[in-house]
């Protein structure tokens, strides 16, 4: 039965059917959180508690820049974590905690129960190595999975185009 599992799921239907239902995921997931997500009630608190200016990129992921050793514009040296392994590592771990903590607080003000169900948070150092700026992105986690699909989908259209194209030039060739 492993085999025959196996062999669906990476047919070309398989794919199909993959990328069709993680689509009507995403259109349901979006259609749930598009208005809390994408409303200025969600940009405005983000803004007041992540002190960044959130943005929208063309696939609809929001992201800004955080840094939370400044407060109200100034370099705050309470905040700074002394780095003993120089990998960053420890200011990794500073700012994730600093964001999730503030999404904690954020969470109890939106309506939708188990709003960061939805949403995936992820962490990038930015600027140069001893500033703690970090680019964070908010995204839908299904959109995340409808892109994963989407890209099977086209890599199996992409090896089985050339092959169909060889085997139809191949047969005309034989008839002739």
């Amino acid at each position: 039965m492993g085999l025959f599992k196996w062999i669906y799921n990476h047919s070309f239907l398989g794919r199909t059917v993959d990328l069709i239902s993680d689509s009507i995921q995403y259109n349901k997931d979006k259609k749930l959180i598009s208005d809390t997500f994408y409303g200025p009630a969600f940009k405005k608190v983000i803004d007041n508690y992540l002190k960044t200016d959130i943005k929208r990129d063309w696939i609809g992921r929001l992201y800004g820049v955080v840094n939370p050793n400044i407060t109200d514009g100034k370099y705050d040296f309470n905040n700074v974590i002394i780095e003993l392994d120089g990998e960053n590592t420890n200011n990794n771990e500073y700012v994730r905690q600093w964001v999730y903590r503030q999404m904690k607080m954020i969470g109890s003000l939106f309506k939708i129960e188990k709003l960061y169900d939805y949403i995936d948070i992820s962490f990038r150092h930015v600027g140069p190595e001893n500033l703690d700026n970090y680019l964070v992105i908010f995204d839908i986690v299904s959109r995340q999975i409808k892109a994963e699909s989407s890209k099977k989908w086209w890599r199996h259209v992409l090896i089985m185009l050339p092959i169909i194209t060889i085997i139809l030039f191949l047969s005309f060739k034989f008839f002739i």
